[in-house]
């Protein structure tokens, strides 16, 4: 019957990895093991090695601090040690809050351009299956299993499959979400782990200690220790970034952190990576390191029709509103053909198109009309941008076109920005309400950081759109600042370094025209940057006039020898 019925074997699979959430929650079958002692319990077993034992079934450990704890908790002072058992407490109770937390039923169970956090759970259809082989692969035991790779396109759903579908089912670990670097204070994943923990820290009775002489593995260890036994499973989303933009000592600090939770078997940490697929081999460098890198991968693919068709429907039958059959075939067939080849389905499209039907709809019952009069989807896709800007007077569209464009780089990607960096990249002043709109619109989402709230496109998806918007000067002028930007960073990082000169020349045409206007610190590097190049040029024409008269002088002696040289003449 599975077989024949796509949607059944679905259900069948998500009711299987319901019964293996309880069967864990239950401690039906669990292996512990004892640092440091050698020992190890299986299911209703009793091994007991030096200086400890463990028992099985209701898991009771007792056992002394191997050396490894002994040295970690030797780093710590006292008030340190309270400081960091009360943030692991106020993230558990917090990571648990989030996991009770559901979706408001006023609000559309289409996310459009958002992803499906893990509060929407409850929404997301149509990743069972990949559900279930993710959490096979995280669930796993063996070294293999300490990191697992997800990867697909730009907008195949990587985030919400991770916060939607895979967090609510850690049920009995702790997940970790966070992106590789949250603000301009983090230097990479280490930092971001740390401070993602650290900063659900709330209590004022306690002196707080950012514990960052603390290597990575010992902070893990650390925090380990007062989890009661559970995984800490942390979730590196957008992973790209770390390949994009995060320092080179940053990286190999990460690298050599991870090698470290990777070969101490006992530490209960895994990672899920997850990253744009261009950027899949790039994770070649951890390959060292961490041997089994490229054991665990899922490639996440498009949606096919059967998990599109669940997407669209099961959403709304909690409500009481039914899609008319021939209208769910006729979505299907119309996004199926907008990007993609036969049957497959890109989740932002579908997205978009049933937000924008749920909103039109009325009654109980959606129907082709309903559809047929929003343009099906290749009007309603293509419109989207422009129906959202007619909101907007022309004065705020074109402030609107600039901010969304400050988001965008030069290879297409996009970026976070604070308030500050948006109002200096255009030159306006007080964009809070502005942005507040777009959020409301679901052109913008805004992320908390440690160093304040930064703001970026709402999907990956906009930005094809938004390009189409922009003049071919007004985007090589931003290529140029994008240009600047990275010099600023590789100044910053080695004060030593200037602008080349054909950067340089590129970047000062743009300055004398009046079209590039930068600040006292780009300023500064761009004179340094000069002084360097004309330097290094007189240093050249010095290095070619010595040459010359070398030649000079050679050729002078030999004309001289050959005049002197009958027989030579």
């Amino acid at each position: 019957q599975c077989d024949s019925n796509p949607k059944l074997h679905t259900r069948f699979l998500t009711i299987i990895e319901q019964f293996r959430a309880v069967i864990d929650l239950t401690n039906l079958k669990h292996v512990a093991a004892v640092e440091g002692t050698g020992a190890i319990a299986y299911e209703r077993g009793v091994s007991a090695g030096e200086g400890g034992y463990a028992a099985a079934r209701d898991i009771v450990i007792s056992q002394t601090q191997s050396p490894l704890q002994k040295d970690e908790f030797s780093l710590v002072s006292q008030p340190q040690l309270k400081f960091l058992e009360a943030a692991i407490e106020d993230y558990s109770e917090w990571s648990q809050r989030q996991l009770s937390t559901r979706w408001s039923s006023n609000t559309s169970p289409y996310k459009g351009l958002f992803s499906y956090q893990t509060m929407d759970k409850d929404n997301f259809f149509g990743r069972e299956k990949e559900v279930v082989q993710l959490m096979e692969y995280i669930q796993d035991s063996g070294k293999q299993s300490k990191v697992t790779v997800l990867y697909g396109a730009s907008g195949v759903g990587k985030t919400s499959l991770i916060q939607a579908g895979i967090i609510p089912r850690l049920v009995n670990a702790i997940p970790l979400y966070a992106l590789p670097t949250l603000g301009s204070s983090c230097q990479g994943p280490d930092d971001t782990i740390r401070k993602r923990i650290l900063d659900a820290f709330s209590r004022t009775n306690i002196l707080r200690s950012d514990l960052s002489h603390l290597s990575l593995h010992q902070f893990l260890s650390l925090v380990s220790h007062y989890l009661n036994g559970k995984t800490l499973i942390i979730c590196l989303d957008q992973f790209e970034k770390f390949f994009i933009s995060t320092p080179h000592e940053a990286q190999q600090k990460f690298i050599s952190s991870l090698a470290q939770c990777y070969d101490d078997q006992i530490l209960p940490v895994k990672f899920v990576l997850s990253l744009r697929k261009e950027y899949f081999s790039d994770l070649d460098i951890f390959r060292q390191a961490v041997p089994t890198i490229f054991y665990n991968y899922m490639k996440l693919e498009p949606l096919d029709f059967d998990q599109a068709a669940w997407a669209i429907e099961e959403p709304l039958k909690k409500r009481g509103i039914e899609y008319d059959s021939k209208l769910v075939q006729e979505i299907l067939n119309d996004l199926s053909k907008y990007d993609f080849g036969e049957s497959k389905i890109e989740p932002p499209q579908l997205q978009i198109v049933c937000r924008h039907l749920f909103e039109a709809g009325l009654g109980t019952k959606l129907t082709i009309g309903d559809y047929y009069r929003l343009g099906r989807a290749t009007g309603i896709l293509s419109a989207h941008l422009s129906l959202i800007m007619n909101r907007f007077g022309p004065d705020r569209q074109i402030l609107i076109y600039k901010i969304l464009a400050a988001l965008i780089t030069e290879d297409n990607d996009s970026i976070s920005l604070t308030q500050h960096q948006l109002e200096a990249e255009i030159n306006e002043g007080k964009l809070d309400v502005l942005l507040a709109e777009l959020i409301d619109e679901r052109l913008l989402r805004h992320i908390e950081t440690t160093d304040g709230v930064r703001y970026e496109l709402a999907h990956q998806y906009l930005v094809k759109d938004i390009k189409k918007t922009i003049s071919e000067e007004e985007w090589r002028l931003k290529e140029v600042k994008d240009l600047l930007k990275r010099e600023l960073i590789n100044w910053h990082n080695n004060p030593e370094s200037v602008i080349p000169a054909d950067r340089l020349q590129i970047i000062e045409q743009w300055c004398a025209n009046g079209r590039l206007v930068v600040n006292e610190e780009a300023a500064t590097l761009i004179e340094l940057s000069r002084l360097k190049v004309d330097t290094l040029n007189r240093e050249r024409m010095n290095l070619i006039q010595s040459i010359r008269m070398d030649a000079l002088e050679h050729l002078v002696v030999g004309i001289d020898c050959e005049m002197s040289s009958p027989v030579a003449a």
